[in-house]
């Protein structure tokens, strides 16, 4: 489905400002 396709990028894209956040801290 593309509502979960949609879904799964954003919480990639979530992990990895989390992740590019973790790294200037």
């Amino acid at each position: 489905m593309l509502a979960n396709s949609e879904f799964l990028i954003l919480l990639n894209q979530a992990t990895i400002d989390r992740d590019e956040l973790a790294a200037l801290l």
